[in-house]
């Protein structure tokens, strides 16, 4: 039998950098786009109440309450899923490291 040799396509399909990268990195980018997603769809969620209470016809002092409670909402937020993302990463890393 011989041995199959790949072929041009295949060939220039290893050389590219960010194929590699993507196959030795695959778990942290699919880490990275699914914290980005779920981050995005948090913001947007808290965007769209930021909104609503900015357009409603409530006290200025609720109006503020509600501001300042959006406000920390985003900092929980961010703070939360950076912290999920970079122990993700750690994880990550480790199991990398023990094989």
């Amino acid at each position: 039998m011989e041995a199959k040799e790949p072929n041009q396509q295949e060939t220039q399909l290893q050389k590219l950098w960010f194929v590699e990268i993507w196959l030795e990195y695959r778990d942290f980018f699919k880490a990275f786009v699914a914290h980005t997603l779920i981050v995005g769809f948090f913001f947007i969620a808290l965007w769209g109440f930021y909104f609503a209470t900015k357009h409603m016809d409530f006290p200025e002092e609720e109006k503020e309450t509600f501001i300042k409670i959006h406000y920390y909402g985003n900092v929980i937020t961010f703070i939360i899923f950076i912290v999920g993302f970079i122990v993700e990463v750690v994880a990550f890393t480790i199991r990398r490291l023990r094989q």
